[in-house]
């Protein structure tokens, strides 16, 4: 991204810029691990402001619908990573199959998360004075 990095982004030589570089992610594919750079605005009001008086409310959707595509193409095949903003996006876009495909993503991704966060837990736990009843529920 080096428009992005020579003109847009906050750093030393740059203290007025627009973006900030906020992390960023290793997508697995089947040739190698592709890394993708993520940013935000450095200011809110930056956001707002674009939102508010530079936005043609006519082009919105067929904006949302490349943005959805671009991002789906960039995070493929791991797209369940950023599964809620996919669903706002194709929503805006109309495409209400695409955005349910996505809010289920998140959904049921979600509670995988929660699920594996509390298995880990249950494993960490000292249960040496848990009674065989306990034990018991635990491995339900």
């Amino acid at each position: 991204m080096t428009f992005l990095d020579d003109h847009l982004l906050r750093n030393d030589e740059q203290p007025y810029g627009l973006i900030e570089e906020v992390d960023s992610i290793e997508i697995p594919t089947s040739q190698d691990v592709r890394t993708i750079w993520r940013y935000a605005f450095a200011s809110d009001l930056f956001w707002y402001t674009l939102q508010q008086f530079h936005q043609d409310p006519s082009q919105q959707v067929e904006r949302c619908r490349r943005l959805a595509a671009g991002l789906e193409s960039a995070y493929a095949p791991q797209e369940r990573t950023i599964a809620p903003t996919l669903a706002r996006l194709h929503a805006a876009a109309g495409n209400q199959a695409q955005a349910h495909h996505y809010r289920w993503m998140a959904h049921n991704q979600d509670r995988a998360d929660a699920a594996y966060a509390q298995a880990r837990l249950l494993m960490q736990i000292d249960k040496r004075d848990w009674s065989a009843l306990e034990q018991g529920w635990v491995a339900r």
